[in-house]
């Protein structure tokens, strides 16, 4: 039997087979199967600069306008099709067209004009016959493929909930373990409560039948719905749905008079599940916002920096000092200076070599600055040795053309227990150079003898210069649609489900991310992240997710515990309560900021914005930290530094790092925000509002569980920055209010009581017992309605009775 005609016959027999009950049986069910036929690339052609329009004689014809595209999809309708598209309308002239061949000599079978422009979600019945179908885009706001959904509804067929008064046909085709069907009102952790139904359901008679065969045709990528309906107790009133479950058949069991399916959660949560983790390059001209960020750029300084080894040298006379270059803090393709090793050995005095530590690289007068910190020991007769750092000229070609520019570093002082002359060397200079001038540092002896000499206590040597880089415009992403890009990635499909942030104020709106490889100035710049990695620089600043039909939204953490009463159970309609401690959200340390701060470059240590650790007092038996650190960097160091390497070849760990700035919108552009603003060793440094210490603040109401302070304990950090508002970043923070009580309340309700409604799920559920009143918030709530009965309830407590 055709599965068409199996529904059609299940369908006519289950409506006929509720008509003769006049008290209708308690559960009803509804089989829905969805046979999704969904576009492939190869089926669709894109044309631009123009949309279609039906004439009279029901033919097309071409509007142009430079903001539209058509979307033009082969199809192949055999019978009459549903299809839902969703994408975005200027005009609203535009159509949607069916015809009965991919072409503009095609003949009209139907036209849809959507009445209000925009965005939208539009569902229509395209004919049968139908071979294509054209879909006019507004480009500049739909940039990709519009999301299409080709449905055809398998029924509903009707599943009742007992066995009596079946035909012989039909016996057994009911959900046969109705009586096991319990509804759950479970909280997603730390967000939304949710409506959960996780029980194996099993179908016998035409049901096991119809997902047998739909089995054999799409076996694990076969689709069913199962809508579960509750009948009121004023039996007139007919039903109310309970929950929509989606059926697994990844968990399909097949027997000889039954089929076993799952019920699944979200499928949202099934590829978050799945794909979650997975790295996406995004292509920031794909997400980026219209206007830029103007980025006025931070001062910081350059300078190439050196080591010398703490070993022994030998010496005759005149030596150059072995000075190794370490790393080059500089902006790419500006810097003045180039850095090199100098190597060891005797100084020709009448042909020197080509051998320097530093050499000028711009016209004109440069003035840099010449840190140097060591020790060197030397043998006895070193008494009259001298370190000095002297500057060569081009055409400088012998030892007595170079200019000292620093006067012998002599004065050794001689140990006589050791037999040594020791001179320590700490000394910071200002030196004016001129192009190709060259640094080069020596040592000298005042005898001509061989000896030797050692480096010690080797603290630092470097070179360094003030920058004053330009202003540069910066590709920006609203973090939704970053969002949206990596759920558009994970399904599969455009715009399956919608992302969605509902900021808490208006400060937050401001939050924009960058791509590590924009600041590079890289073409065809992506971001390289995950949805995992979003979603925790989310929950990182207090925000939390939820489902919401095809919607994921993430809002405040606070507002899904809500001081709204969702339930009030009075007096005898509780029993066999009591209340456990529970320590799942109890945290020993916390650490909150930014992971994977760039703290190689000198530059970078003096950064703030790192990872924070706070302790709280909680000490127990189990290890219990949390990290509530964002993957997402908001160091204006680093963001300052990666944008030196514009033009750069060379590759950084940073180069695929996402990065957060808090801006401020102007009518063409944005800027940094600085109404406060960071102060690290005389360096005025940005996203001080988002700096660990705030973020610390956004979920003190959820860190407050484990005890009424946190207590700073350390910084990966620059320990001693300042910010502008007076606020002492390091100080430790008092808790004013607690998210809930580390204790849940545990209990039963009367037989006939009902869950709260679920649009009110996140509030307060409100009981008294034994004299005592209670509040507290849903953490799992369930009730078998096959049996009209309770299970164990459980709360997380907000008031802890009366006192």
């Amino acid at each position: 039997m055709e599965i068409t005609e199996l529904i059609k016959r299940l369908r006519i027999e289950g409506e006929r087979y509720m008509a003769n009950f006049i008290t209708k049986p308690l559960l009803k069910f509804e089989l829905t199967g969805l046979n999704r036929k969904v576009y492939k690339d190869t089926d669709a052609v894109w044309r631009y600069l123009f949309y279609y329009k039906t004439d009279v004689n029901n033919k097309i014809y071409r509007v142009d306008n430079p903001n539209y595209a058509v979307f033009m999809l082969d199809v192949d309708f055999e019978e009459d099709m549903q299809v839902r598209y969703r994408g975005y309308i200027n005009d609203n002239e535009a159509e949607i067209i069916a015809l009965d061949a991919n072409s503009e000599d095609a003949n009209v079978l139907a036209s849809f004009t959507v009445v209000a422009a925009g965005a939208y979600k539009y569902t229509f019945l395209a004919p049968k016959g139908t071979k294509a179908l054209y879909f006019p885009v507004y480009r500049e706001v739909n940039i990709g493929r519009p999301f299409i959904d080709i449905e055809v509804s398998l029924a509903p067929v009707i599943l009742v909930s007992g066995n009596e008064g079946y035909t012989d046909n039909l016996r057994n085709m009911s959900v046969i373990n109705w009586q096991d069907m319990t509804v759950k009102q479970l909280r997603n952790n730390l967000s939304g409560v949710e409506l959960n139904f996780s029980e194996p359901i099993v179908f016998g008679g035409g049901a096991k039948e119809l997902f047998r065969m739909m089995f054999i045709e799409k076996n694990v990528y076969a689709q069913a719905r199962l809508d579960l309906y509750r009948r009121h107790r004023q039996n007139a009133k007919g039903y109310y749905p309970l929950k929509t479950v989606e059926l697994d058949f990844t968990t399909y069991k097949q027997y000889d008079q039954t089929v076993i399916l799952m019920g699944t959660a979200e499928k949202i949560q099934d590829y978050i599940n799945s794909l979650g983790s997975v790295k996406y390059d995004i292509p920031v001209s794909s997400v980026a916002d219209a206007k830029k960020w103007d980025f006025d750029r931070i001062p910081l300084t350059q300078g190439i920096y050196y080591e010398i080894a703490e070993t022994e040298y030998p010496v005759y006379f005149t030596n150059y000092m072995l000075v190794s270059f370490k790393t080059a803090d500089v902006i790419a393709g500006e810097s003045k200076g180039s850095g090199r090793t100098q190597s060891p050995g005797q100084v020709n005095n009448d042909n020197l070599s080509d051998n320097h530590f530093f050499r000028c690289e711009v016209k004109g007068l440069f003035t840099c600055n010449l840190k140097f910190d060591l020790t060197i020991d030397g043998n006895a007769v070193a008494r009259g040795a001298s370190i000095t750092l002297y500057k060569k000229k081009p055409g400088d070609t012998k030892f007595s053309d170079l200019t000292a520019v620093t006067p012998g570093l002599g004065g050794f002082v001689y140990n006589e227990s050791l037999n040594i002359t020791t001179k320590s060397v700490n000394t910071s200079i200002d030196i004016e150079l001129e192009a190709e001038e060259e640094l080069l540092l020596i040592y000298r002896e005042s005898v001509l003898e061989n000896h030797t000499l050692t480096v010690s206590n080797f603290e630092e040597m470097n070179v360094q210069w003030p920058s004053s880089p330009s202003n540069i415009d910066l590709d920006v992403a609203d973090p939704v649609r970053l969002g949206q890009a990596l759920m558009d990635n994970i399904t599969g499909r455009q715009r399956q489900y919608i992302v969605e942030i509902e900021w808490e104020n208006e400060a937050d709106k401001p939050f924009k991310l960058i791509a590590g490889e924009t600041l590079r100035g890289m073409e065809e710049a992506c971001f390289h992240t995950s949805y995992n990695d979003f979603n925790k620089w989310l929950v990182a600043f207090g925000y939390e997710s939820s489902y919401e039909d095809y919607r994921v939204v993430f809002k405040k953490r606070e507002r899904f515990f809500t001081d709204e009463i969702a339930q009030e159970y009075n007096p005898g309609e509780v029993s066999n309560f009591f209340i456990e401690s529970d320590v799942e959200y109890m945290y020993s340390n916390i650490k909150t900021g930014y992971s994977g701060k760039d703290i190689e470059s000198v530059n970078g240590l003096l950064e703030p914005n790192g990872l924070f650790e706070y302790t709280t007092g909680f000490i127990s038996h189990m290890k219990n930290e949390a990290d509530f650190s964002s993957p997402y960097r908001a160091d204006s160091i680093g963001i300052e530094t990666l944008c030196w390497l514009r033009g750069s070849t060379k590759d950084t760990r940073s180069d695929n790092n996402v990065f957060v700035a808090h801006l401020t919108e102007q009518e063409d552009k944005y800027v940094t925000n600085r109404d406060i603003e960071m102060i690290s060793s005389g360096i005025r440094l940005f996203n001080a509002a988002i700096n660990p210490y705030y973020l610390a603040i956004q979920n003190l109401a959820l860190f407050g569980i484990s005890g009424d302070q946190l207590l700073f304990s350390s910084t990966d950090g620059y320990r001693r920055s300042m910010i502008s508002n007076g606020v002492n970043m390091y100080q430790d923070i008092a808790v004013a209010d607690k998210l809930f009580y580390p204790a849940n309340g545990v209990f039963e309700l009367a037989q006939y009581e009902d869950l709260p409604d679920i649009s009110k799920a996140n509030g307060l559920i409100r009981l008294t017992y034994r004299g005592q009143q209670y509040e507290g918030y849903t953490k799992a709530l369930s009730k078998n309605y096959g049996r009209d009965k309770t299970e164990q309830c459980e709360i997380m407590l907000k008031k802890l009775g009366d006192g």
